[in-house]
């Protein structure tokens, strides 16, 4: 074999390496991509369940307000 081709074999080698570490790149954002929307996911779950247990205790509050005005009011008509 020639240095011409030894040279061209040995250069495909390092193009072939490179793609493979180009492709393991690719393949570790895509992962990485979907691990973050995997995590963005759970905080929007657990942003919606504390949203819940807010209005939950807004509407509690309410009610205990509306409660405590009738009572006074029952209490000034005695």
């Amino acid at each position: 074999m020639n240095n011409s081709v030894q040279r061209v074999l040995k250069d495909s080698e390092k193009v072939s390496a490179s793609f493979q570490q180009i492709a393991s790149g690719v393949t570790n954002i895509f992962e990485n991509t979907t691990n973050i929307q995997k995590a963005a996911d759970k905080q929007n779950d657990s942003i919606k369940e504390v949203l819940d247990s807010t209005n939950f205790l807004n509407n509690s509050n309410k009610v205990t307000h509306s409660a405590t005005e009738k009572s006074l009011l029952l209490a000034k008509n005695l």
